[in-house]
């Protein structure tokens, strides 16, 4: 609900062009806080393979300390997002609604999904680790990149 409520949040944002500093700076690391917790909790749980919360919660560590280390150092502002980082979070919050529709309404979820929930699961965690692991690497490039040029 909560990963809607923030997509909502940014459409409107967007529609009005109502953009802050601090929303800007806090959005991203509020996304980040929730799936940290959702995937330590599930990880915990044994819903979510370790081998994928420790891919998730290690880029957003990584991410996050680079970007701090350009911001504080370098005083740059604006760290740009990467659409292979949008298309991780949105496989992140489907990977996290599947997983806890699964565990709260198993019997529907095989229903709907015709017996195959645990397939879809086991799909949705490798594309999961492909497209953390992949937009982690661009951002790896883009600071790089960015050092590169000061």
């Amino acid at each position: 609900m909560s990963g809607i409520s923030d997509g909502i949040d940014g459409t409107i944002a967007r529609l009005f062009r109502t953009k802050s500093r601090f929303g800007t700076l806090l959005d991203p690391i509020a996304d980040k806080a929730l799936m940290v917790t959702a995937f330590s909790i599930l990880g915990i749980l044994k819903k979510i393979p370790v081998w994928l919360v420790v891919t998730v919660i290690s880029r957003d560590i990584i991410i996050l300390g680079g970007a701090l280390f350009i911001i504080i150092f370098f005083g740059i502002d604006g760290i740009f997002v990467a659409t292979s980082s949008k298309i991780n979070t949105v496989v992140q919050v489907v990977t996290v609604a599947l997983v806890l529709a699964h565990a709260g309404f198993p019997e529907l979820m095989e229903k709907f999904l015709a017996e195959r929930t645990v397939i879809v699961e086991t799909i949705l965690f490798y594309v999961c680790e492909a497209t953390a692991l992949y937009s982690g690497f661009r951002y790896f490039l883009s600071g790089f990149r960015l050092l590169s040029e000061i």
